[in-house]
């Protein structure tokens, strides 16, 4: 090694810090980065710097240092060393006794940001160890790291006591913080339901608080995605931190604005009719026989109209939260999927356009809505063909034979075909979806998460397929009966042609390795075997108090199928 201009190499980096006494962090770490050709770079305070060859390596002692550190506490009676571990792949320039770059800066800040007893990871590990190690690990999204000055992919393995807030539970494990995650997801739901309306953040932590950071992160993912209202009642709790990638500012947040002032608008009136009432000032009348003053049945109406301008309130709020969460949704897409800036014109389809299923987490009620979508969707295209049939037949006898000369007929009939066709596309895709969606069985929220992107990089191809299939004939028409002469809609055609290449060729990868995950989530290699799933669900729910029984029968069968 040139201990002057020093030796430049990827590495993968681990930096662990503890909770306690730094002797034991030190005798702990050394022998377990020693048997996995793990080098220390150098101590840095109470953390330590380690350089592995791969990340399969680094993440393997990681891990052995995670169980080992719970183990101590275990064994001993006391509590298990809480150490903090942060792992990024990196360039590094290393010297005789030093190193530096950008990767260790990045390893040190995840290991600063971890949960105790947690080792915290960028994307970059992530992509490298998936399929060659045995893991759970939390998507924690995009986070902004001090000092790095961008935001990061990040992943976290939860130590002891430390589930992940989202994914499958660690193998092995009871999954009991699984349970907990969705039973205050479906109390939140059900409590929506009963109401009539969404809870505040205020109004969820006060019933759901108890549970501590569990209830914390379900609020929170719940508030991202417009479940849950983001304006606070006055006895409100403080809500939870938004989540990272989710929207910010409440000084450009429209819907609270809103609600904010009719809310004002409501309290005034209320505050006013009282001090109105109090001061006396309309005695009460006589005569009516029903002993209520004048002064309260106006008071009674003021609250009626109260109670109008706070629903009203809610429904202007939830539609802008629901506009605002499906934005962050699909911004969310185009970052992380090969197909995603195509997939993102679906928000501006009419045909194709992203409806309340986007922001659904129960799968029976995201199937219910995609059904329902099909029906619409169907029933939208039939009555859209009749009219294009009736209309541009009119249109056409009146070009041909009342006022003939310029051909305009034509033009109105391809502008208004290019929307038929879409439309039988999405007719196509919703009935397709429609009939998927009743063959799969029940979907965990992380497994429908990707099953929606599935969906959106199909829609993506059909909505583009569509124009791409109408749009061209529209443009030459135009150019056929207003300057034949020059052919320029063959310049736009030739863009959206490809364009629509750049799709095509993305969209096979991407696809299938949306595909692999889900069935990875779901256990299982292919969809044939996920569908055996969903008749094994439909079979069962039919089989009455045997249901139970029968799902351990076909369990076993289908595990005997696999292996032979």
């Amino acid at each position: 090694m040139n201990a002057k201009d020093g030796d430049y190499r990827l590495s993968a980096i681990l930096c662990t810090d503890i909770d306690g006494d730094p002797r034991r962090h030190q005798a702990l770490v050394a022998g377990i980065a020693a048997r996995h050709r793990g080098a220390i770079i150098k101590p840095t305070g109470d953390a330590i710097l380690i350089d592995f060859r791969n990340t399969v390596e680094a993440m393997r002692c990681a891990m052995e240092i995670q169980a080992a550190a719970a183990g101590l506490g275990t064994e001993s009676g006391s509590q298990p060393i809480r150490l903090r571990m942060g792992l990024h792949l990196g360039d590094i320039q290393f010297f005789e006794e030093d190193a530096v770059g950008d990767g260790i800066t990045i390893a040190e800040r995840l290991q600063a940001s971890a949960r105790p007893g947690s080792i915290r990871f960028s994307e970059d590990v992530y992509n490298q160890v998936l399929g060659k190690l045995d893991f759970n690990a939390e998507k924690l999204g995009k986070v902004a790291l001090p000092d790095i000055g961008k935001e990061l992919q990040t992943y976290e393995i939860a130590g002891s006591g430390h589930e992940p807030s989202s994914g499958k539970p660690a193998p092995g494990g009871p999954g009991v913080d699984r349970t907990v995650l969705d039973d205050i997801r479906k109390a939140i739901l059900a409590d929506t339901k009963n109401l009539g309306r969404r809870l505040t953040v205020g109004e969820a932590m006060e019933r759901y608080g108890e549970y501590g950071v569990e209830a914390r992160e379900v609020i929170a993912a719940m508030t991202e995605k417009g479940l849950i209202q983001r304006r606070e009642t006055p006895d409100s709790r403080p809500s939870p931190p938004t989540p990272p990638g989710g929207p910010s500012g409440a000084s450009s947040d429209l819907a609270a604005d809103i609600g904010r002032a009719v809310e004002g608008i409501a309290r005034a009136i209320e505050q006013s009719v009282g001090d109105w009432q109090k001061a006396g000032k309309y005695p009460s009348r006589q005569g009516r026989g029903d002993g209520v003053s004048h002064g309260e049945r106006l008071g009674l109406g003021a609250e009626r109209i109260v109670r109008k301008l706070e629903h009203a309130a809610t429904k202007v709020d939830f539609a802008f939260d629901e506009k605002r969460a499906l934005k962050a949704e699909y911004s969310r897409h185009a970052a992380e999927v090969a197909t995603g800036k195509w997939d993102a014109e679906l928000r501006n389809s009419e045909h194709f356009k992203p409806g309340a299923e986007e922001l659904e987490t129960d799968f029976s009620r995201y199937r219910d809505r995609i059904e329902t979508k099909a029906q619409k969707a169907s029933a939208g295209f039939v009555g859209n063909l009749l009219s294009f049939v009736g209309v541009n037949a009119f249109l056409w006898y009146i070009n041909l034979v009342v006022a003939p000369g310029f051909m305009w007929a034509p033009i109105v009939s391809a502008a208004w075909g290019t929307g038929v066709v879409s439309g039988f596309f999405a007719m196509l895709r919703g009935k397709g979806k429609a009939s998927e969606v009743d063959r799969m069985p029940e979907l965990e929220p992380d497994a429908l998460e990707v099953y929606k992107k599935i969906n959106r990089v199909r829609d993506g191809m059909a909505m583009h397929f569509a124009s791409t299939l109408s749009v061209p004939p529209l443009l030459f028409v135009i150019n056929m009966l207003t300057s034949s002469g020059f052919l320029w809609a063959a310049i736009p055609s030739g863009i959206m042609a490809l364009s629509f290449l750049g799709h095509l060729l993305s969209y096979p990868g991407t696809l299938r390795g949306l595909e692999r995950k889900l069935w990875r989530l779901v256990g299982v290699d292919s969809w044939k075997e996920l569908f055996r799933l969903g008749r094994n669900r439909r079979a069962g729910a039919s089989a009455g108090p045997y249901a139970s029984l029968y799902a351990e029968v076909a369990q076993a069968r289908d595990e005997m199928v696999r292996d032979l």
